[in-house]
């Protein structure tokens, strides 16, 4: 089933670098996620093939009470979700750049087409040049299924 939602930004999940990387937003059923548009030829794992965050940006969506993280590929459209719990329990470190991160492969991965009823797909919700990227009404428009 899908339902159509409508969620205003409330902030951003900053890496350590103190660069904004992805939007905080609350779904139509009051719960907050954490949005990230990534290119995954450049940014998923490859061994083992997941998708890492960064500590800090993990610990701020902690903070915030984020349940659930939602990465949206730009280049093929695929959408991925986790709760957050998933990074405490299974994720391993990751030291790719000068920053700490956690990665979770995809086996804690959920695609667009599958898991319980209620999950968020929401766009355009980009973060681009540190900015939370939105429509001129400073609603993001999306659905979620």
């Amino acid at each position: 089933m899908t339902i159509n939602c409508t969620s205003k930004a409330l902030g951003a999940l900053y890496s350590s670098e103190g660069k904004a990387i992805a939007s905080v937003l609350r779904d139509s059923l009051g719960r907050l996620f954490a949005h990230k548009t990534i290119s995954a030829s450049k940014h998923c794992l490859r061994r083992p093939p997941g998708i890492a965050y960064d500590n800090s940006a993990i610990e701020q969506a902690r903070n915030m009470g984020v349940l659930y993280f939602v990465v949206k590929d730009r280049e093929t459209g695929q959408v991925w979700w986790t709760e957050l719990s998933n990074f405490a329990v299974h994720g391993f470190p990751v030291n790719r750049w000068a920053f700490a991160q956690t990665g979770l492969t995809f086996a804690f991965w959920h695609d667009d087409g599958d898991g319980p009823g209620a999950k968020p797909l929401c766009e355009p919700c980009e973060v681009r040049n540190g900015q939370v990227s939105n429509d001129k009404s400073g609603r993001i428009q999306g659905v979620l299924l």
